[in-house]
């Protein structure tokens, strides 16, 4: 691979070829034609290894190892998944701490499983929490380097899937590591997160590739198998279904994967789309290779035929940087957090009604409301509950804590009355995030930052 120069096609420069996203996908979708297990050690060697030193290392890492990997003479792996913690990346145990004795260096400590690459790798890309600060951060560990006991990197034996690739673990036990083999600034999930949505590209065109195997050789396999009377299976319309919904799944994903990789080109590809693609293309290339699979019957069982190979690959597609269900959770999660922002109210309103107004977290569906702030020493409001009472009749109601507000039996109340502040700040804002004001209609939804709202509640609520 690296005398053909597939590794790390994207990059510029080290001897890598410098190729577009698409262009990288492709390959990955004809290598993964042949086996996912290659495109799987290809993928992690380029997107995940060489792209977080290429992304996130200092000058003097990427001169030392990109162009040495770029020739496949040193192996990369990349270190994030963990025994305790597969799709809940953040809650890592791997831990870095200063060597207290050894001024410049760092001891890692922690585990790795479901490593591709580990048990050959020279150089491990590991993600661990700094003790110090609870942040993660990237190191390379040169096998080189370590101590003897210090990194295992067993294999994990006897997999249904992907079985042309090794896979292991890798141990860590205060595995001494230079400070200089640190990545310098990328800080938190964003690291990780970025090489992954690389590498999830590159899968999302990979699985094309093999589904469109498994329909050549389900196609082949049904115009020569011949049953009932001498007719080809081929020949009957429920064979023929299946050979065209896999086919138009391959043609659709494959469209939807090359516009995204144009779009990543341009730099205005999104997570999301990386997200929906990989999600998509490998559920539909997993659920077409196994009906694709029934044409063959019996035969499917035998390697000879290399369709059940395919299914038991495309399974671990499936499941591998990012699980489907989490993929379409995070897709999800994304939105609210698009709908939840900061937002600093500063509320004028009567002085007594001032000392039952504190600043604290006030949690609502789409929102955060924090820093309730109230001033002013106006005359005194009028009815607020009259206004609850107006917009019922138009339709429109108030929600405190989950329930409906509602006139209490002493209006003058000062705690219900400041409830009913809340209350109507509350919506207010929910209003705003649903777009049913037009109050923000020149996107301020999107700016970032904290939203200021200034409520003057002085005269009338």
């Amino acid at each position: 691979m690296g005398e053909l120069g597939l590794l790390g096609a994207t990059i510029s420069g080290y001897g890598c070829a410098g190729v577009s996203n698409v262009a990288g996908a492709l390959i990955t979708r004809a290598v993964e034609r042949v086996d996912s297990g290659y495109r799987s050690s290809m993928s992690v060697q380029s997107s995940l290894a060489m792209g977080a030193i290429h992304d996130f290392g200092s000058a003097e890492q990427k001169d030392r190892y990109l162009p040495e990997m770029a020739k496949g003479k040193l192996i990369g792996a990349f270190g994030l998944t963990e025994p305790n913690h597969g799709s809940d990346p953040g809650s890592m145990e791997a831990v870095a701490r200063e060597h207290p004795h050894k001024e410049g260096y760092f001891l890692l400590r922690g585990s790795k499983t479901w490593i591709t690459n580990s048990p050959i790798a020279d150089v491990l890309v590991v993600w661990a929490k700094l003790q110090e600060t609870g942040k993660i951060r990237g190191f390379l560990v040169d096998r080189k380097q370590c101590p003897a006991g210090t990194l295992e990197t067993p294999a994990i034996k006897n997999k249904t899937g992907l079985r042309a690739s090794i896979t292991g673990m890798i141990h860590l036990e205060d595995c001494p590591v230079p400070k200089e083999n640190m990545f310098p600034e990328v800080e938190g999930l964003k690291g990780p997160f970025t090489c992954l949505n690389s590498a999830r590209y590159g899968i999302a065109l990979g699985v094309m590739g093999a589904l469109e195997d498994c329909i050549d050789r389900a196609r082949a396999y049904a115009l020569e198998r011949k049953q009932f009377r001498g007719n080809p299976l081929a020949k009957y319309q429920l064979v023929q279904k299946k050979l065209a919904d896999a086919a138009t799944d391959a043609a659709y994903g494959t469209l939807a994967a090359i516009q995204v990789g144009r779009l990543k080109d341009q730099g205005k590809a999104t997570p999301d789309m990386i997200s929906m693609i990989k999600r998509q293309n490998c559920d539909r290339a997993l659920h077409n290779a196994r009906v694709l699979q029934e044409i063959f019957g019996g035969n499917a069982v035998s390697d000879e035929y290399m369709i059940g190979r395919h299914v038991a690959n495309l399974y671990v597609t499936q499941t591998y940087e990012g699980q489907s269900d989490i993929h379409s959770r995070s897709r999800l999660g994304q939105k609210e957090r698009e709908r939840e922002r900061d937002v600093v109210v500063l509320l004028i309103t009567r002085p007594d009604i001032r000392s039952y107004l504190g600043t604290g977290n006030y949690r609502h569906p789409g929102l955060r409301l924090s820093h309730l702030v109230g001033v002013g020493n106006a005359a005194p409001a009028a009815d607020p509950f009259a206004v609850i009472e107006r917009d019922t009749r138009c339709g429109m109601k108030h929600w405190h804590m989950g329930r409906p507000v509602v006139r209490p039996p002493d209006p003058g109340d000062a705690c219900m009355y400041t409830n009913l502040l809340y209350a109507q700040i509350l919506d207010l804002l929910c209003r705003i995030k649903t777009r049913q004001t037009c109050i923000f209609s020149a996107g301020i939804d999107r700016a970032p930052g904290p939203l200021l709202l200034i409520i003057d509640h002085r005269h009338d609520p």
